[in-house]
């Protein structure tokens, strides 16, 4: 077979311009990596609004005569109970899955409640309760699962409490309003439902100890304020 000098000419140059042909041809960019979005963090400083119901669970009032004093007996129990609402602000911080900060709240409420009765000698025929508002100062421990979190709470609660009394004949009628001290403990559940907004569903026990008022010369009224409770709901911004 005899192969021109032309033909071979024409195959050379059609094998030096393939590569160039080749690097023309368009190059398929890599997949980018996947996003992965960053874990969900409830350090930072929040606030809120809380509504919900509370109510007292064992508001005994007793009488003691004067001079003495010596006890005549209960007459009854005064419990408060309705609806609270109010605002509520904190701070956490979160260390992997746990969770700690502090937390200050305040509720206004108009519980109120009567009992009556007569014990001997102070012949007391009504006695009224009420109360103004609730404030605590909490510590918060918890564990969070991603955006759930999952907690305990403990401190100091404070409250204004109202109480009047009356006799049967009317003439020692005696009322005090004061704000009183105690413990306070409670549990509660949050989820963040973006960056920013979360809700909580909680619980809180609180007692704020005995409380007496002299109401002379009938004798005095012991108020023992043994428990109160209540469950709220709230929403919080977490700056």
């Amino acid at each position: 077979m005899k192969i021109s000098l032309g033909t071979l000419a024409v195959a050379a140059a059609a094998f030096s311009a393939a590569p160039a042909m080749a690097a023309d041809l368009p190059v398929r960019a890599p997949a980018p990596a996947p996003v992965i979005a960053a874990p969900f963090s409830w350090n930072g400083f929040y606030v809120g609004l809380h509504a919900g119901y509370g109510w007292t669970i064992d508001d005994v009032v007793g009488v003691h005569t004067t001079p003495g004093p010596v006890f005549q007996g209960n007459i009854g129990k005064v419990e408060p109970k309705g609806f609270l609402g109010g605002a509520q602000l904190g701070y956490n911080f979160q260390s992997g899955n746990i969770v700690y900060g502090i937390e200050g709240d305040f509720s206004f409420t108009g519980r109120s409640a009567r009992t009556a009765g007569i014990v001997p000698v102070a012949l007391v025929s009504t006695a009224r309760a009420k109360e103004d508002w609730f404030g605590s100062v909490r510590g918060r421990l918890g564990f969070a699962a991603d955006r759930a979190l999952f907690y305990v709470t403990g401190g100091v609660g404070f409250t204004n409490v109202k109480y009047s009394f009356t006799t049967n004949s009317g003439a020692n009628a005696v009322s005090t309003s004061s704000t009183r001290a105690g413990w306070v403990a409670g549990a509660g559940v949050e989820y963040a439902f973006t960056n920013n907004l979360s809700a909580r569903l909680e619980g809180l026990y609180y007692d704020v100890r005995k409380r007496r008022v002299t109401a002379a010369p009938s004798g005095d009224f012991t108020v023992a304020t043994q428990s109160h409770a209540l469950a709220r709901v709230g929403i919080n911004y977490k700056f």
